[in-house]
């Protein structure tokens, strides 16, 4: 039989204590048996540490974990980046400390991906609330095509894809960890661009967990992810452009520098000047969008060619609806 390629289930971990363990026991009952894990502890200041090496050293599965500890709490996406650097694995897989995935997911992708020839296996996934749980599934007729692709967690999130790690680290797509938001489309974005071909497995096998947890990143202010999304914006702009891209993925880019600045017409801070003014090229065309609900579209060609203090009012009505 032919000797199945490591994976290395990558897992940046911080102040994760209350749902750490569901995640590593489900990670070491994966059914595929060549995995190495490695977590990097981002700098906790709870008993995740002390947790996960009771939790390896008493698994069967504890000779093949590498435990990292990050010099400083600096971010998933810089975690992740040590943890591959430290990568032996032929195949790269994410996957958070608050979340689960059950026990076939890495046996079922590298399946997918021997059988296609894929460099990337992208799947549909679970988000599981405390009152239920709902798949979010990619369409029979969807591909992972960037120009296709909407600026969703479905399609840019880390933690529902199997990637080639030669992928990754020949290309260095794991280096810009200066931003906390976003940080997965920095990577996935430049590897489906350079993949020979991304599959789809419309089977969901990952469980991401949406709590009302008030520290975590989804319930920070929105200006702190609206810089984020800025930041990524301009460097995945840049990189298309060095490697003579930007053409090729127009459709993609105007999209992304689109949905880079939505949240400046909403919360606190409304600047519809700063809106009009950031990326306009992006502003004609609005109704191309077809990703984004028609009702948004009208409010933002509406804001688009109205006064401003007109613009302002309707961007009000926006951020009450959850646009």
């Amino acid at each position: 039989m032919e000797e199945q390629p490591l994976i290395s289930i990558i897992v940046p971990v911080y102040n994760a204590e209350r749902t750490l363990e569901k995640c590593v026991k489900a990670l070491f009952n994966q059914t595929y048996p060549g995995i190495e894990y490695i977590f990097v502890d981002d700098g906790s200041a709870d008993g995740s540490v002390a947790l996960l090496e009771q939790l390896t050293m008493s698994s069967n599965r504890g000779t093949s974990c590498k435990i990292i500890h990050s010099d400083k709490n600096a971010g998933t996406a810089y975690a992740r980046a040590l943890a591959i650097d430290e990568a032996a694995g032929e195949w790269l897989m994410f996957c958070d400390s608050d979340d689960w995935m059950e026990s076939e997911m890495a046996s079922r992708m590298v399946a997918v991906a021997i059988e296609q020839e894929a460099d990337i296996v992208t799947s549909s996934y679970f988000i599981d609330s405390p009152s239920c749980s709902k798949e979010i599934s990619y369409r029979v007729t969807d591909t992972a095509e960037l120009n296709e692709a909407d600026i969703d967690t479905l399609h840019f999130a880390l933690w529902n894809k199997l990637m080639r790690a030669s992928l990754i680290k020949s290309n260095r797509l794991h280096g810009f960890t200066s931003a906390k938001c976003w940080d997965d489309v920095a990577i996935v974005a430049p590897a489906v661009a350079l993949a020979g071909k991304t599959a789809v497995m419309h089977k969901a096998y990952y469980h991401y967990t949406c709590s009302n947890t008030s520290g975590s990143l989804t319930h920070q202010g929105h200006e702190i992810r609206l810089e984020d999304h800025l930041r990524v914006a301009e460097y995945l702009v840049q990189w298309f452009e060095q490697r003579g891209l930007s053409e090729r993925y127009a459709s993609f880019l105007k999209l992304l520098k689109f949905t880079s600045k939505i949240k400046m017409l909403r919360g606190r801070r409304i600047d519809v000047a700063r809106w009009k003014s950031t990326y306009p090229e992006t502003n004609r065309g609005i109704f191309g969008y077809r990703h984004i609900a028609l009702h948004y579209r009208l409010a933002f060609f509406a804001v688009s060619v109205l006064p401003t203090c007109v613009s302002r009012s309707i961007a009000r009505l926006m951020g009450r609806s959850g646009a």
